[in-house]
């Protein structure tokens, strides 16, 4: 989990903007970080509506005992409130990005399950293909081509997330964009590229780095 801040120049005048990255289980010090950041503002964005909890709490049930159990080795649980939870109890308006509930319920656990599996596999799957010094097989091939769609779905996700806080940045006191962490990097890069933006504050649960 990662928390960026900003002072960002609109047409209306300088507006708060808070960008904070998320896994779909939480551990009970990211709840509480979470918590202290969500009612710092007045208004949340986050992928999905208030009902997209439901998915990020079932993703863990649904991929089953071994990833469950990693999880909780590392004090996480479903039952955690993550910082949708928070707006919600503390009754901060939340305005989805695009609607996800639009989804079949199955795709929303496919996909849910796909991010939980790259998250364990990634390290492991890079180290064994710098290892490996062969001609793709066709298998790889396939799962170049697989996660090529994936990367791309993911740019479209972004530029859907970055659009939405163009659109309610300046008609809010404060936003905060709730959203994976892997899309961080990818929704700030296109912001930047249409607003002004200043960096006032980057911390983490565990570091909690502050930086004027």
């Amino acid at each position: 989990m990662k928390f960026l801040e900003f002072v960002v120049a609109t047409d209306k005048g300088a507006r708060r903007f808070g960008l904070l990255g998320e896994t779909h289980v939480y551990t009970q010090e990211e709840s509480e970080f979470a918590k202290g950041i969500v009612e710092s503002f007045s208004t949340i964005a986050m992928e999905g509506s208030d009902r997209a909890t439901l998915l990020n709490r079932s993703v863990s049930v649904v991929v089953g005992g071994a990833m469950e159990a990693a999880a909780r080795t590392e004090g996480r649980d479903r039952e955690i409130f993550t910082a949708c939870d928070w707006a919600i109890e503390l009754r901060i308006p939340v305005h989805p990005t695009y609607d996800t509930d639009s989804l079949s319920a199955g795709r929303k656990i496919f996909l849910g399950c796909l991010f939980t599996v790259w998250r364990v596999m990634f390290p492991f799957a890079t180290r064994i293909m710098k290892s490996r010094k062969k001609e793709p097989s066709a298998q790889s091939k396939k799962l170049g081509e697989e996660w090529a769609m994936t990367m791309a779905e993911g740019a479209k996700r972004n530029k859907i997330q970055a659009d939405k806080v163009l659109e309610l940045l300046p008609e809010c006191e404060s936003l905060l964009l709730i959203c994976g962490e892997i899309h961080m990097e990818g929704v700030l890069a296109i912001l930047d590229g249409s607003l002004s933006m200043k960096k006032i504050r980057e911390s983490e649960p565990t570091a909690k780095k502050e930086m004027a």
